[in-house]
């Protein structure tokens, strides 16, 4: 736990969903993640056994709350895309924008492989913050026990970290690939990702 910067003050965020789709016996995780420099923030947490009905919903508030701050909204591929999309259509009804939802069609591997070479050598050397500011959120401590859940063999729920994984990938590659002493942060800027 630690104080996170200023949701404006970032040099990216990215927000990843590890979608359920009813919610019964698994957990709806969307992680909101930001860098800045080399130290990876937990921004804001959502683990829930819900429908992914109440998770869209979660996403288009959380964008209400920051309209200024470009933010991608990611989502690991299933099978049931067109059910997802379906979905997403009919909450974004209820609303007068679009958080333009992006498919992410990366090829994973092994969960656990990818989850620990991602994540473990960053809570190493203390490059992962989580905002203390959300310490008493049920979300948060959900993702937490989870994260400290992987271990060889594990049979534990794995959204959260799962969603971690996919977002501090996704924040790597931005900033690996864009990364330029004479860059100025994207954050807060009028460009949008596209849509589905």
């Amino acid at each position: 736990m630690g104080k996170n910067p200023r949701i404006d003050h970032y040099d990216a965020i990215v927000a990843y969903w590890d979608v359920a789709y009813s919610g019964n016996n698994d957990y709806n995780a969307i992680r909101i993640w930001g860098k800045r420099g080399n130290k990876y923030y937990l921004i804001k947490s959502f683990v829930r056994q819900c429908k992914m009905d109440e998770a869209i919903k979660w996403m288009f508030y959380f964008k209400m709350l920051h309209p200024r701050v470009w933010i991608p909204f990611w989502y690991e591929a299933q099978f049931w895309n067109e059910t997802l999309q379906e979905t997403y259509n009919e909450v974004r009804k209820g609303f007068d924008f679009d958080i333009g939802l992006i498919k992410d069609d990366t090829k994973k591997g092994n969960k656990y492989d990818r989850m620990v070479s991602t994540l473990l050598p960053l809570y190493q050397q203390g490059r992962i913050i989580y905002n203390e500011k959300e310490y008493s959120s049920n979300d948060m401590a959900e993702g937490s026990n989870q994260t400290k859940g992987i271990e060889p063999g594990y049979k534990s729920h794995d959204d959260a970290p799962d969603a971690d994984q996919g977002a501090i990938s996704k924040l790597s590659q931005h900033i690996s690939s864009t990364a330029n002493a004479n860059d100025k942060p994207i954050v807060g800027t009028e460009r949008r990702p596209s849509h589905y």
